[in-house]
């Protein structure tokens, strides 16, 4: 989900801490499996790289295991006191290296991590002590030194001499002839079995059932899998999923990075055909499920795959979805959504130009999935991880005809394209516009006329005004967003057509995290221009760009008294509250150059004291330069840790901060450094949450 323009649009039902990413860990029930796979030499504890060498290592050569409690590697001070070893042992929660008294096994020597014995100098895989190590050359037993995991535990060890260990990405290297090494997806475990003989995408019942090199994707030992391609999550090189699947379909990505995931070719999922222009049901039932949806299209049609949710806007119990469009042919990446046009909803919505006439696959899975497919990229998905509400609708549409396209008439306000907008009042429809750039000085203008009838009158003491919402749609498709277009769009900048010289926002570079949102007049004509990113040319039958401009109403705007102090400040209506939370939003104005400042106080009563802050003008296209938002005691000072900026990139972001328990107020400060001299909008927009703090807090 789209964080931070997401925070600035919320509805009542979302909580501020997820923004920007939540940082909650991924459900229990989707856990890492037992691999093992060649470390480099370079960098031991990268499991993704090419077999080591035997360059010796001097002294300590590998770091304490990401969340262990000591050190087992040669030549490392283990941190254990005497008596102790340092070895790996099953807990509550998972497996994990610590400081085990009593541990008196030697390698090779019968262990059992669970209940004892346990290894005095190694790890306890499969009942049998193997030597941690750095390099090869640390194993007696002749075998490489590899990389187990098991669930969230990482730890470099020597393979074992009769395949007790054996690496599924070489099966044939430590197998005896007639055999390979295969990932047993049920019990965890890699062994050499005899060598199986069903074709990737084939069904399977069983752990040797597939070709050498291949896993049989299964959920348990009963039932039927399908022989899947072995990859690394996040991995580098000839390993990792993003080059060993290319054009086929993740079977349960895994959360994190540097494990053991598979993929499957699409035709191995119940594929469901939806007709352009109609649409289709579906249920996730469950974190890593994909479902796979098919439809006939033509070359160059637009099209826009939409998926909705039965629950409201921002249920963070309905599905938090990500939807990607491929080619039949070789299951190419087309286009990819995680978010609706204008990030708000948890649904999401893909608009593309199709490439070629054919059929195509649309996959559909929630954010926790995607995730685990990407452990690479940082973005958040809402807890919890677990949704109740699990159905979908799947829509497919030519909006070809509803698509304004620009027709390289020329390059100036006399030349530019009028873009209608459809509906009236409250439910107007973002208006698509397409283009091409016939070369990277070329500019594309379109005149935007705002409709009369937008909803900004005062609503329960609230007063909004008019403003423009603009996106332009990132091209690419690397996620989790992405139009297929191979042009990036460079600036995006609105002037009045009376004025068409003074620009009034912009935003350059063009991202799809910055969404322009700028008050405008009601009935007045404006001008969008487009320009193509800094040695941007045509590149082949991907060469277009897409934008989506919606008239709306803004958030509630802040009040026409003085409020540049404590004693002034104003006091906004809260906008939603229950007994957890309480949300207040805010339009503002400010002149940094006059010394403007605003203060806004809230009212606040035990249980809630942690106050959380979003604000943004530079991502907005607002010409305010350093927006900062500051955080002020009841007593006016300022709050430890209680201030941010912004930028273009990224809002101010003041997340979760305790005040004391007998505190009846607090204020915002809100002030700028300066005004852009290329834009002369002055508007910013702010949300402030206040929770009661978790029982921990």
């Amino acid at each position: 989900m789209n964080a931070t323009t997401l925070c600035l649009r919320l509805s009542a039902a979302l909580l501020l801490a997820g923004c920007g990413g939540d940082g909650g860990s991924p459900s229990s029930d989707v856990t890492a499996a037992d691999t093992t796979t060649a470390v480099d030499t370079a960098s031991p504890a990268d499991a993704d790289s090419s077999a080591p060498g035997d360059t010796a290592v001097t002294g300590c050569g590998t770091p304490q295991p990401v969340g262990g409690l000591c050190n087992p590697y040669p030549g490392c001070t283990s941190g254990c006191d005497a008596g102790e070893a340092c070895t790996n042992v099953h807990l509550t929660g998972g497996e994990n290296v610590v400081c085990q008294a009593g541990a008196d096994v030697p390698v090779g020597g019968l262990c059992d991590n669970d209940t004892g014995p346990f290894c005095a100098d190694g790890a306890c895989i499969r009942n049998e002590c193997r030597q941690f190590c750095d390099i090869n050359a640390d194993c007696a037993n002749g075998t490489d030194c590899r990389s187990y995991q098991s669930g969230n535990l990482r730890v470099n060890v020597c393979g074992a001499s009769e395949g007790i260990i054996c690496d599924p990405f070489q099966p044939d290297v430590e197998c005896s002839p007639g055999t390979s090494c295969y990932r047993d997806v049920v019990e965890k475990t890699s062994s050499c079995l005899a060598t199986g003989d069903g074709a990737f995408g084939d069904s399977c019942s069983c752990a040797g059932c597939c070709a050498s090199g291949l896993t049989c994707t299964r959920d348990d030992a009963g039932a039927a899998g399908i022989c899947g391609q072995n990859c690394v999550t996040g991995g580098a090189g000839d390993r990792g999923c993003a080059s060993r699947c290319a054009g086929l379909v993740p079977w349960r990505p895994l959360h994190d990075a540097n494990t053991v995931a598979f993929c499957v070719p699409f035709e191995s999922y119940p594929i469901t055909p939806v007709a352009v222009g109609a649409a289709a049901s579906g249920e996730l039932t469950n974190v890593g499920e994909y479902d796979v949806f098919s439809f006939d299209g033509e070359a160059g049609q637009v099209v826009r795959v939409s998926l909705t949710t039965p629950g409201g806007s921002f249920d963070t119990n309905s599905i938090d979805s990500v939807v990607s469009l491929h080619t039949a042919d070789d299951g190419a990446v087309v286009a990819i959504g995680d978010d609706t046009i204008f990030a708000d909803a948890f649904d999401s919505t893909v608009v593309t130009v199709l490439p070629e006439t054919g059929r195509y696959y649309v996959l559909v899975r929630d954010c926790w999935t995607y995730s685990g497919e990407r452990p690479d990229k940082e973005f958040g998905c809402y807890l919890p991880v677990a949704k109740t509400g699990k159905s979908y609708t799947l829509a497919v549409a030519n909006v070809t005809a509803a698509t304004t396209a620009d027709p390289e008439a020329g390059d100036t306000a006399a030349t530019a394209v009028p873009l209608p907008f459809s509906g009236s009042g409250s439910s107007y429809s973002p208006s698509l516009a397409r283009g091409t750039f016939r070369d990277a000085s070329d500019v594309d203008v379109f005149r935007v006329s705002v409709p009369t009838n937008l909803p900004t009158a005062s609503t329960a003491g609230h007063t909004f005004r008019a403003e423009l919402r603009i996106r332009g749609f990132a091209g690419g498709v690397t996620g989790p967003y992405g139009s297929g277009a191979t042009t990036p769009l460079g600036e995006l900048r609105l002037t009045t057509a009376a004025a068409p010289d003074t620009v009034i926002a912009r935003v350059a570079p063009a991202d799809e995290d910055q969404v322009i949102s700028v008050p405008v007049t009601p009935g007045g004509d404006y001008l969008l221009w487009v320009t193509p990113a800094a040695g941007a040319a045509p590149t082949g039958d991907r060469d277009f760009y897409l934008l989506a401009v919606l008239p709306d109403r803004s958030l509630p705007i802040e009040g026409a008294g003085h409020n540049d102090g404590v004693a002034s400040a104003e006091f906004p209506k809260e906008v939603y509250s229950d007994e957890a939370d309480t949300y207040w939003q805010i339009a503002g104005d400010i002149a940094p150059t006059a010394g403007d400042e605003d203060y806004y106080a809230f009212a606040m009563a035990a249980p809630k004291r942690k106050v959380s802050v979003v604000c943004w003008a530079a991502g907005l296209g607002s010409g305010v330069e350093g927006l900062t938002a500051t955080l002020l005691k009841e007593d006016g000072t300022p709050v430890s840790g209680g201030a941010a900026s912004d930028s273009q990139e990224s809002a101010a972001i003041i997340g979760g901060i305790l005040l004391p328990t007998t505190s009846t107020q607090f204020f915002l400060k809100v002030s700028a450094t300066g005004q852009s001299p290329d834009a002369t909008a002055t508007h910013y927009d702010c949300q402030v949450v206040l929770s009661a703090p978790a029982p921990q807090q």
